[in-house]
């Protein structure tokens, strides 16, 4: 039960004691980096001293870490439990809703809530101060007695994935719906939060001052008020469909319903001159002028200054559509990422084209409006270049002939009337040299007398795989994600089929894709390439540091999504993933209980450990396996000596890997859906310098104890899936395998 207890001077002072001395570190700390504080480093703080005799949790330890860390990462770390519109309504309702009976195997923190509960409301809600650097213990163990009861009635629903619960507990508390995340899981029903893609339509600006609606033109305003008409069905102007008619609106509410484009029947020349020009280079973003009313703005362009202009108010109409329907592709895309056919799970940015157009064109910067509107990562322009550079040798007639594929493998040695094709073909993007003095000599007097009727071969034979044509074939298999070998196999020849319009539509629909990312990913950031198996780390838009990885398989790919990356793990324990204890695991459990002695794991059923040998496995299946599997930290362990972690309810993290020769691979599609790191402590020490050397980083490994780490400033981390990739030099571009269809499918809707 909860009971409120009343406040003793002592406790009074200490209390405000402790909130001083809890903040001077912190202001400290923020003052020496010189950087805009971490909204989760009071938070973390409390977690890291937590085995500290003065930390608040040292009497009444935190049950779910874990757990409660995700929760607050998915919330940039704001208290959950108090807002200034209704106080503690939230921790009212949870009161209501936690069990009122002892039998869990945990504690709810029932009397340490009552106590800082009572804390808050004498010392800190009169003053205006709740946040973690003064009451976050409070919200923290609200959070843990959440968490644990979650914990705890998922217990008898097997399949539940306990990562989820903190993303379904912060959705359910922004819905003020508690009660129907508890009654649930007391019901056995797991309905997990799916991914919203952050895709929008018409986003709108967080700052944008209310819009005072005033009409300067009486005759604009009914045009624009009739595209949004619900009696108006076809929305056309001059024959052409009006796409932007929302938005449209929207920005002549905001210019006072003013024409910028031929105002007084005037034309602005040097505005139109400015969008017809745009949208005429739009095929350098790999975008169509024609979905931009491109011919009928170019017939306008080639008509002003002539005889007066009818129909201006339309005119005025279709080139404001042009410009924010174009200003919507390059800043978004021209797809919806959510009606792919594949799950695209990254945060996009939250403008307001209309708000945008209607500054840049105050504040006379309309020339750079688009420019601002684009990826800014120098990738993108990258593509740009391989992409005009594919284009002229489309122009130029690059074309080849089919290479069959013939009853194998071609290897170096070998002679096949393949080999010539096969050298026309590299010859169109690589230097090849002519066939080398291949041995193949007419053949000495001695053996021409065995076999008389066979003509000698020339010196040079360019049906002979040599050395050259070797060395170039590794080079191409290096550039298209193949292993290097110099065998021209089956997926060799494929890819060497593929024309240049194939390349073409490849490297246009990678642009597409960053264009549905924020259009700046921050000063520092990871970025993992699924098809590329490579981590890139970024500072001031270069690639400071780059890892091979390798990737979830097609049948467990790895999600595309973007988090924050908060904190690593020394030493791991790894908590088995149930569809890996229930369909790899437990076969071999009913065959041999010693299995998980074998392989350093302990079995759990809620928090209790049970041993494997007590349990009657041939009465356990997938549908009732309610236990846990959790591998203690070794040289074995499967995670390897350090994870990094950037909380999400896919449970996918960066990780160390004992199987260390699968890196050498050129293809690396094996994981389960996490990411496996090569040389992870490169990366920890990158992360962590400079309050971690590496010779600390190494005396924490070599302990061989689970210790966890949080970075000094959470880091942005994508993973993508990106097939065409150009070196930071512009001198080589990377077409790579389409590993999980994404490219197919995506061509089928572009």
């Amino acid at each position: 039960m909860f009971y409120p207890t009343v406040l003793t001077c002592n406790q009074f002072c200490i209390g405000v004691l402790w909130c001083i001395l809890l903040l001077l570190p912190n202001a400290t700390l923020w003052a020496q980096k010189g950087k805009a504080p971490n909204p989760c480093e009071p938070i973390y703080d409390l977690f890291e001293n937590a085995d500290s005799p003065d930390s608040p949790f040292s009497a009444d330890p935190i049950n779910q870490t874990e757990l409660v860390i995700a929760f607050y990462a998915k919330r940039n770390c704001t208290p959950a439990w108090y807002s200034p519109a209704d106080s503690f309504a939230l921790y009212s309702r949870l009161r209501a809703l936690l069990p009122q009976q002892t039998y869990l195997p945990v504690s709810l923190h029932t009397e340490r809530i009552d106590l800082l509960f009572t804390e808050a409301e004498t010392i800190y809600m009169p003053v205006g101060l709740f946040d973690f650097a003064e009451a976050g213990p409070l919200d923290i163990y609200l959070t843990d007695a959440a968490l644990s009861y979650a914990v705890e009635l998922c217990q008898n629903i097997a399949g539940a994935d306990l990562i989820q619960l903190p993303f379904m507990l912060n959705s359910a508390l922004v819905k003020k719906q508690p009660d129907v995340f508890f009654n649930n899981l007391k019901n056995g029903l797991w309905k997990p939060e799916t991914a919203k893609t952050a895709f929008v339509n018409e986003p709108a600006l967080p700052d944008i001052k209310p819009i005072v609606q005033t009409v300067n033109d009486s005759a604009l305003f009914k045009l624009v008020s009739s595209l949004t008409s619900s009696t108006n069905k076809t929305k056309t102007l001059l024959g052409e469909t009006v796409y932007m008619p929302d938005l449209i609106t929207d920005f002549y509410r905001r210019n006072g319903f003013t024409m910028i484009w031929l105002t007084k029947g005037s034309p602005n020349l040097t505005n139109i001159n400015w969008l017809v020009n745009s949208i005429n280079a739009a095929n350098a973003e790999g975008l169509a002028p024609q979905n931009y009313h491109a011919s009928s703005l170019n017939a306008l362009k080639n008509t002003l200054g002539g005889s007066p202009l009818s129909d201006v108010y339309r005119w005025e109409l279709l080139l404001t559509d042009a410009t924010l329907r174009y200003a919507h592709h390059l800043n978004a895309g021209q797809l919806n990422p959510a009606t792919v056919g594949f799950k695209w799970d990254v945060s996009r940015d939250n403008f307001s084209l209309p708000a945008l157009l209607h500054d840049a064109i105050q504040k006379n910067t309309l020339s750079t409006f688009f420019d601002r509107l684009k990826p800014q990562h120098p990738q993108y322009n990258l593509l740009k270049y391989a992409l005009a550079d594919y284009r002229q040798k489309q122009q130029q007639g690059w074309q080849w002939e089919p290479i069959p594929d013939g009853t194998g493998s071609l290897k170096p040695g070998m002679k096949d009337d393949r080999v010539p094709l096969m050298r026309a073909r590299l010859a169109e993007e690589y230097f090849m040299p002519p066939p080398q003095n291949n041995d193949l000599r007419p053949l000495p007097d001695s053996l021409k007398a065995k076999n008389p009727t066979a003509p000698p071969d020339s010196f040079y034979n360019e049906k002979v795989y040599d050395a050259q044509l070797a060395q170039v074939v590794k080079l191409f298999q290096k550039h298209h994600g193949l292993e290097p070998d110099g065998v021209a196999g089956r997926q060799t020849i494929a890819i060497m089929n593929e024309t240049i319009t194939d390349r073409i539509n490849q490297i246009l629909i990678n642009l597409e894709q960053w264009r549905w990312l924020p259009n700046y990913l921050g000063d520092q950031y990871l970025l993992v390439n699924v098809p590329a198996y490579l981590l890139r780390v970024y500072e001031n838009g270069y690639a400071k540091l780059t890892k091979r990885v390798c990737t979830g398989a097609p049948s467990t790919p790895t999600p595309i999504f973007s988090e924050q990356m908060q904190y690593l793990d020394f030493n791991p324990t790894w908590g088995v993933p149930y569809s890996i204890a229930t369909k790899e695991i437990l076969p071999k459990l009913k065959r041999n209980p010693g299995y998980l002695d074998s392989h350093n794991m302990e079995l759990y059923a809620g928090d209790k450990k049970v041993s494997p040998y007590k349990v009657n496995w041939g009465s356990v299946s997938a549908r009732n396996f309610y236990y846990t599997i959790r591998q203690k930290p070794g040289s074995n362990n499967a995670l390897g000596l350090v994870k990094f972690l950037f909380p999400n309810q896919y449970d996918v993290y960066l990780h160390d890997t004992p199987s260390k020769s699968l890196f050498a691979n050129a293809q690396r599609a094996y994981s389960h859906g996490c990411v496996r790191l090569e040389n992870p402590v490169e990366l920890a020490e990158y992360l962590l310098k400079p309050e971690y050397s590496p010779a600390r980083i190494a005396d924490i490994i070599n302990k061989g104890k689970n210790r966890r780490v949080f970075l000094p400033l959470p880091l942005p981390i994508y993973i993508l899936y990106f097939t065409v990739w150009v070196d930071d030099n512009g001198n080589e571009i990377y077409f790579y395998p389409d590993v999980y269809g994404r490219d197919k499918t995506l061509l089928k809707v572009y």
